[in-house]
């Protein structure tokens, strides 16, 4: 089995930002819940490499993340029917 090599990934840097904005999420924490690697954001800002497999779980998490969060207006519709 051949396993693919770690890459630098600046758009994936980019991404995490995005997501750490809309959600309020602190950036050690994100790294913590979303690969229990607390150091990721910290080693992706000084070009520190990452397995494609790795980025595939950073981008499920915020997947699942942003689906179970849900749109925040539904919250307020479900607040006024009480």
């Amino acid at each position: 089995m051949t396993k693919t090599k770690p890459v630098a990934h600046p758009k994936l840097l980019a991404e995490i930002e995005e997501f750490i904005k809309e959600t309020g999420i602190g950036e050690c924490y994100f790294g913590a819940k979303a690969i229990s690697n607390s150091a990721l954001i910290k080693r992706l800002r000084k070009g520190g490499r990452i397995w494609p497999e790795t980025i595939a779980e950073v981008r499920a998490f915020m997947a699942a993340e942003r689906s179970s969060a849900g749109d925040p207006a539904d919250l307020v519709e479900v607040f006024e029917n009480v």
